[in-house]
């Protein structure tokens, strides 16, 4: 939800994050998607 507000703030309040909030968007993504069972690159579907 953090990562998602942030997002939202750019047009909302023309805030731009920084490049340590960029970062910590890109972690938070990828936990969410590998948390939710996404497919990683490489691997077959079982």
């Amino acid at each position: 939800m953090p990562a998602l507000s942030a997002l939202f703030a750019i047009p909302l309040l023309g805030e731009w994050p920084g490049g340590t909030d960029w970062g910590g968007i890109v972690l938070i993504s990828v936990g969410v998607y590998l948390a939710s069972g996404g497919p990683l690159p490489g691997r077959t579907p079982r």
